[in-house]
């Protein structure tokens, strides 16, 4: 059994709506990231000897990118994460956290809530890539699953 989309819903927006970084388009991207990557935050580490960690299984070399070429540049970014501890598998806040700034950092805008075909579309643009195992017809029953 996983972490229940109500309480990564309830964590997301604790952790986003206070920093002003929350939306209801980044919510359901985030969902749906949560959905897939670790089937409902049933697995907080990869399978097998794979570098992914957390609910949205980010991988450390990712991390590392995020904080020396956009992090380092963002200041203002920078202070959401004061007092938040930086561990991927065991802080889901700074998950949280991480997994924003890497969908903050792609220049296209977050499509609408309700238009779960292009969010699926994004995320694996944005997330999992060309090159990733997912579909966006995975995304989509994913997300449908755990809406």
């Amino acid at each position: 059994m996983g972490i229940s989309v109500q309480d990564i819903r309830r964590l997301i927006q604790e952790t986003l709506e206070p920093r002003g970084l929350w939306s209801q388009n980044i919510e359901e991207l985030l969902i749906m990231t949560y959905a897939i990557e670790s089937d409902g935050g049933t697995k907080l580490y990869q399978y097998g000897d794979g570098p992914a960690r957390g609910i949205f299984q980010m991988e450390g070399a990712t991390e590392k990118d995020i904080w020396e070429n956009f992090l380092k540049y963002k200041p203002e970014l920078i202070r959401h994460f004061d007092g938040v501890q930086r561990h991927l598998a065991g802080n889901i806040v700074y998950q949280i956290l991480m997994a924003r700034m890497h969908y903050l950092r792609n220049k296209n805008a977050i499509p609408k809530h309700t238009e779960v075909l292009k969010l699926a579309q994004y995320y694996k643009d944005v997330w999992n890539t060309r090159d990733g195992k997912s579909t966006v017809q995975m995304a989509v029953q994913k997300y449908v699953q755990y809406h």
